[in-house]
């Protein structure tokens, strides 16, 4: 859940206007504040401010080769009450833009930090630059669509198969990223500098990948159905006996997490 709020702040402050200096900005109003949990921003009046936070996942099994997440988390909008005679009309403005942005990503790609130089990114462009790295798994990729398209539109007698549709390069880089995440073995890799809390560290790709699986993590996910559910408005209580005008924008998405190994009554084979 933190990947995907993280990733639909990034999003929202990606799209949303700014103003003459390059700050995200609604209405001639900079937005103070974007984070996750804590209502410390709240407290010490950096507002407007936009907040996410997580509410539930519900889990279907839906075939014997995987799950279907359903992720329910909220975009909370706050703004001063004592601002002026236009704050519920600001409020409306700041929860419309928000609301529309999100609506324009039904389909969202998650990212762990990238193992090839530890940066953080959202898009799948991010991997462009990667090409010598994933030169393999690319060509495998292009090779298994042909092959998939092949079969799934076979032609009657002495006609053609119709020439497959361009891969798109979102989904192909992220499939050959994916790839590369379990065929990598660590030989002739590149030491990585990042940065950290401050400090250096040095690791490389296969490092992080080995962190990665230890921890259970996926490294690329896809969500494919985003959607605005609804939006609620209202009063909410600061400090100090202080109130601010706030909206709530709840949100699902939805991810299938497949299934590739299984174990024989919950033991493991040995050896």
């Amino acid at each position: 859940m933190e990947r995907i709020l993280k990733t639909v702040r990034e999003i929202i402050r990606g799209n949303i206007p700014v103003n003459s200096d390059g700050n995200p900005s609604v209405a001639g109003r900079e937005i103070k504040s974007w984070f996750h949990g804590d209502r410390e921003n709240i407290a010490n009046n950096k507002l407007p401010a936009i907040a996410f936070d997580s509410e539930d996942r519900q889990t279907e099994f839906t075939t014997f080769h995987g799950y279907q997440y359903d992720w329910n988390f909220s975009i909370l909008c706050y703004c001063q009450l004592d601002y002026s005679d236009d704050v519920t009309e600001y409020l409306h403005r700041l929860s419309h833009i928000v609301s529309k942005i999100v609506q324009e990503h039904t389909k969202v790609w998650i990212f762990e930090p990238c193992f090839f130089d530890a940066i953080d990114f959202i898009s799948p462009s991010y991997l462009f630059s990667f090409d010598s790295e994933l030169a393999n798994q690319l060509t495998d990729i292009e090779a298994e669509w042909q092959a998939r398209w092949n079969v799934t539109h076979k032609v009657q007698g002495s006609d053609v198969i119709p020439t497959a549709p361009i891969l798109n390069d979102a989904e192909k880089y992220a499939a050959a990223y994916y790839r590369y995440y379990t065929e990598e073995d660590g030989s002739a890799e590149p030491v990585v500098t990042y940065t950290k809390h401050g400090k250096f560290f040095q690791t490389t790709p296969y490092n992080i990948i080995q962190t990665y699986k230890g921890m259970k993590i996926n490294p690329v996910r896809f969500l494919s159905f985003m959607k605005v559910d609804n939006i609620s408005y209202g009063i909410v209580p600061k400090t100090n006996n202080q109130y601010l005008r706030a909206a709530q924008i709840k949100v699902s998405a939805k991810e299938i997490d497949p299934i590739h190994i299984f174990g024989p009554n919950n033991v493991l084979n040995a050896n």
